[in-house]
């Protein structure tokens, strides 16, 4: 599928949860955890960071990865991919922003308020990552000061989000109770992916979705 061009690409907005009754009353202060109405028929969730490239390419959206540095990557949907040093040059590009990262040493703090000053105003975070990738303060301020269109959220610093948070009260933020991984197929996969590993390690294969403690996950 082609890149489409830069313009046909359009802002996309963000409601608030009270415009989603079931996020809402799953993701209120006070109920720090919940099961999510559940996804979109025929939603796929893949074990790779880029599983969600192919389905935002299909909707005629650009999109840029961003990878490890010194790897190569051959993703369904992506149009290009940068290394760390080239982020800041290109949020500036970026109309929706989603963190899909594991928290280590190199992400924590990634999305800082330089980087949130760098996005256009029309630009929605949306955060599924964990919550320390994001400077919570400043993403506040930016969502406050209307710096950004809005935010979902589904991770936080700390966790739960304290009743007393902002974010609590902003129009353009949608909050849910850490739930974006959670689909009605998860157990199956989760039970295929172990039957698959078990399997390999029987045959002395390698295994799928092995954590490397060099890089945190």
């Amino acid at each position: 599928m082609p890149c489409p061009s830069p313009s046909s690409r359009s802002p996309v907005p963000c409601t608030s949860s009270r415009g989603c009754p079931a996020c809402a009353s799953a993701s209120r202060p006070g109920t720090g955890s919940g099961t999510p109405p559940g996804s979109c028929p025929g939603s796929k969730r893949s074990s790779s960071a880029w599983g969600a490239s192919d389905g935002f390419a299909a909707l005629g959206v650009e999109v840029t990865g961003l990878g490890r540095d010194g790897r190569s990557y051959d993703v369904p949907g992506l149009c290009r991919v940068i290394g760390r040093a080239d982020l800041e040059r290109t949020l500036p590009q970026i109309g929706i922003l989603v963190l899909c990262c594991p928290l280590t040493p190199r992400t924590t703090g990634l999305i800082g308020g330089e980087q949130l000053a760098l996005l256009p105003p029309h630009a929605v975070l949306v955060n599924i990552a964990r919550g320390p990738v994001v400077d919570q303060d400043a993403l506040i301020a930016a969502l406050a000061a209307g710096r950004l269109t809005g935010a979902c959220l589904d991770v936080f610093t700390p966790e739960p989000l304290a009743a007393s948070s902002p974010l609590w009260g902003m129009d353009n933020v949608l909050i849910s109770p850490h739930s974006a991984s959670t689909v009605a197929a998860e157990n199956a996969r989760l039970t295929d992916l172990f039957i698959d590993n078990l399997g390999r390690f029987s045959a002395g294969r390698p295994l799928r979705n092995r954590y490397e403690p060099e890089r945190g996950y």
